[in-house]
C-alpha cells in the first residue's frame, strides 16, 4: 500500500495506523524512508517530512489462519491536513482455503426393483494448493435392506465391514 501526499505543502510529519483483522498474524512490516512497529491486530508506520505528490510505499506480511473474507484499515494523521475524507481507506482481503475437499456422490438418488444391482460412484476431489491428508471416506448402507456387493478404489485401500465400505489413502 502507499501513502500519497496530494496537498501543495510538505507534511513535517504523517502517522499511518493500520487495523488487521484478527484472523491475520502480522508477520512484518516495514516503510519506504519510515519507520513501524508492530502490536497484535496493529502496526503503526511513521514518516519525516513528505513532500506534495510524494509516495511512501508501506509493505506487511500477514498470515490468514482462516479462510473467508477479512479487512486491513487504514488511517493517517498527519499536520496540515486540510482534507480529512482521504485519511482513512480499508483493503479487504479474501483467503481460500489451502486444502478444499469435495465429495460428490452420483447419482444422488437409486432406484430400482428386488434384487436388481445398483451402482453408485463416490468422487473425492480438492481445489486448495495443499493436498488433502488421512481422508476416511465411510459409506454406509442400511444392511438390513441392501447388499454390497462389490466395491472398488482408484487409490488408497477398501476395507468392508458387515456392508459398510471404507475407503483409505495409501
Amino acid at each position: 500500500m502507499e501513502l500519497v501526499s496530494v496537498g501543495s505543502l510538505d507534511s513535517p510529519t504523517a502517522a499511518v495506523t493500520l487495523s488487521v483483522d484478527p484472523a491475520l498474524q502480522i508477520l512484518a512490516a516495514a516503510a519506504a524512508a519510515g519507520t513501524c512497529s508492530t502490536t497484535p491486530g496493529n502496526v503503526a508506520c511513521n514518516f519525516a517530512s513528505i513532500a506534495p505528490n510524494e509516495r511512501r510505499r508501506i509493505d506487511l506480511q500477514l498470515l490468514g489462519d482462516a479462510a473467508g473474507s477479512h479487512s486491513i484499515s487504514a488511517t493517517l494523521a498527519a499536520p496540515l491536513d486540510q482534507n480529512s475524507s482521504n485519511d482513512s481507506a480499508v483493503i479487504p482481503l479474501s483467503l481460500t482455503a489451502a486444502s478444499d475437499g469435495a465429495l460428490v456422490i452420483s447419482p444422488a438418488t437409486l432406484s430400482g426393483t428386488e434384487r436388481q444391482v445398483q451402482r453408485a460412484s463416490v468422487l473425492l476431489s480438492t481445489r486448495g494448493a495443499e493436498p488433502l491428508t488421512d481422508v476416511i471416506i465411510r459409506v454406509v448402507v442400511p444392511a438390513a435392506t441392501l447388499e454390497v456387493v462389490a466395491a472398488s478404489a482408484d487409490s488408497g485401500h477398501l476395507l468392508r465391514d458387515r456392508g459398510r465400505g471404507h475407503v483409505q489413502p495409501r
